[in-house]
């Protein structure tokens, strides 16, 4: 994993934890989104879901409908900036 956080133009933090011989990263945004960041066993690749400040997922941004799996580090990189300026 290379996920680049040098674009993200908005003040945030991340935690990381491991699970299911994978790990998590959870991003929270200064504009009151986030977003989960996953690659473990029962994952699709890497995978990324849109939060909500309450870290419920949420299925209705311009970003995506649903969760975005099988990324690369660079689609991951992207879709945070994106993410970070809703």
């Amino acid at each position: 994993m290379n996920i680049k956080t040098l674009n993200i133009k908005r003040d945030f933090t991340v935690s990381k934890s491991y699970t299911y011989n994978g790990y998590q990263l959870m991003f929270s945004f200064s504009n009151g989104y986030g977003a989960s960041v996953i690659d473990h066993d029962y994952s699709k690749g890497l995978e990324i879901a849109v939060l909500d400040s309450d870290n419920k997922i949420i299925y209705n941004t311009p970003i995506t409908d649903d969760v975005l799996g099988y990324l690369s580090d660079d689609e991951a990189s992207s879709t945070l900036e994106k993410i970070s300026n809703l």
